[in-house]
């Protein structure tokens, strides 16, 4: 009886014009996710030493840049100098000339020099 369901049930969706794809077809992916977002770039990492934090930061978002940075001021930093990004970039990682992803995964680190002297 119930192989008699079936093949009604077969039978009406043929008639319909429905049918059942079993094989994915060749060109399209499958890989669990969304394969419309689109792909973060490679680009190149620009050399951001001798100019302040507040203008290597400033600068990266200008252009675009989604990276996620961070800064290193030393041991003796002078607050005034690094609060107001005003310290000059004496360091990078990763190093000018670098292929990188543009998003926010990347992780930039700035060595800027706002100690005493």
């Amino acid at each position: 009886m119930i192989k008699l369901y079936a093949l009604v049930i077969v039978a009406s969706l043929a008639l319909a014009g429905c049918t059942a794809q079993t094989e994915q077809p060749a060109n399209d992916k499958v890989s669990g996710g969304n394969n419309n977002q689109p792909q973060a770039e490679t680009v190149s990492m620009p050399n951001l030493v001798n100019v302040t934090e507040n203008e290597a930061t400033t600068w990266l978002r200008s252009n675009s840049y989604k990276f996620n940075v961070s800064s290193n001021y030393g041991f003796n930093p002078k607050l005034s100098l690094c609060i107001g990004g005003k310290g000059l970039v004496i360091g990078q990682s990763p190093q000018s000339g670098t292929q990188v992803t543009n998003n926010f995964g990347t992780s930039v680190r700035l060595e800027v020099d706002c100690e005493w002297r």
